[in-house]
């Protein structure tokens, strides 16, 4: 970090406090907690759900909580580049029939940053951008019943049983246009407010053991616009 820091050429800072600040390219390094609120198709999943007996997701949006970072890199005037993770579940229960179910629905991914910060606009950063990566959709569902015991678990693998589990999964290739509006407090500070939209390619769908799940329709992934909101601390020179 402190070699990053060397690096800053001494007129870009000094800059800050001239008159020709206008003229000087921004630079940045910082990591922080940010979240994103994403709104994927739930109709598809929430057929089936219901008839699982615990209700049905709901369609108002998924929060979802993570990091991310970035640093513009000089050679490249106004252009930043970082990373940025997340993810978020959410989850139904019902007692049906005496039987514990519950139903879990979860989304998250990682992903390359690469971002253009406008250059007229000063002393905050408005940044338009794209990130590529991957993630996964996952849907649990439970059912079980009175209580455990060691033993009783590995009996039931040889006999009949009420009690069962699903877990479905699909991994994904995720890109997305992004727009991001950084706002500092001060020079260590800062906030952000973005949106997007989430493509997924992969419609590949996997159960227990990695087995192939045939048959899922397409409708259900994770395509889906979000607003992201975050809180970074590093060094602002805007």
């Amino acid at each position: 970090m402190l070699s990053i820091f060397i690096l800053i050429p001494s007129n870009f800072i000094k800059a800050q406090n001239a008159s020709q600040v206008a003229w000087v390219s921004k630079f940045a390094v910082a990591g922080g907690v940010n979240s994103l609120y994403l709104f994927p198709d739930m109709s598809e999943i929430n057929k089936q759900i219901s008839n699982f007996g615990v209700g049905e997701f709901s369609e108002n949006g998924n929060f979802t909580f993570g990091g991310s970072g970035f640093v513009y890199i000089k050679i490249l005037d106004d252009v930043r580049i970082g990373g940025i993770g997340f993810g978020g579940s959410t989850k139904n229960e019902a007692v049906v029939n005496g039987f514990n179910r519950e139903a879990k629905y979860s989304l998250g991914g990682g992903a390359f940053t690469i971002e253009y910060s406008i250059p007229m606009v000063r002393k905050i950063a408005l940044s338009v951008g794209a990130m590529i990566g991957a993630g996964s959709i996952d849907l649990e569902l439970y059912q079980n019943k009175g209580t455990f015991t060691w033993d009783g678990v590995f009996n039931d693998l040889g006999n009949s049983t009420d009690n069962y589990s699903r877990k479905i999964k699909n991994k994904f290739i995720l890109i997305s246009p992004t727009i991001n509006l950084d706002v500092p407090f001060n020079r260590f500070l800062a906030v952000r407010v973005g949106a997007g939209y989430l493509l997924t390619l992969g419609n590949e769908w996997q159960i227990e053991n990695e087995l192939e799940l045939k048959n899922v329709p397409k409708s259900i992934n994770a395509d889906s616009f979000y607003i992201q909101a975050g809180l970074y601390f590093g060094l602002f020179l805007f």
